[in-house]
């Protein structure tokens, strides 16, 4: 699962619960500051790796599931490519104006 605008972890957390000790949970933030938070407060949930950077670009190879926590005009094409077959993509469409 690649969760995109990760923050200090809260919905991190719930989604290392959602995917259990045997899955796993990649949480981007772009803000530095953030992730580092999230790393901290996120130590006692194995399954979550936090990185600090831009959601758009992050690969990590193929995915069940990509949540976005961050509104976008459109998907990116990574995000859809990495998708596996019957994945699924939870994003808050936005246009130009929020």
């Amino acid at each position: 699962m690649l969760q995109v605008g990760a923050g200090t972890g809260y919905y991190s957390a719930v989604l290392a619960e959602i995917v259990g000790p045997a899955g796993r949970v990649t949480a981007v933030e772009t803000d530095p500051v953030l992730a580092s938070q999230a790393r901290a407060n996120l130590a006692s949930w194995p399954q979550v790796d936090v990185v600090s950077g831009d959601g758009r670009t992050v690969d990590v190879g193929e995915l069940d599931v990509v949540i976005v926590f961050a509104g976008s005009t459109h998907p990116f094409r990574l995000w859809l490519d990495r998708l596996v077959q019957g994945g699924r993509l939870l994003m808050p469409l936005t246009d130009e104006f929020w």
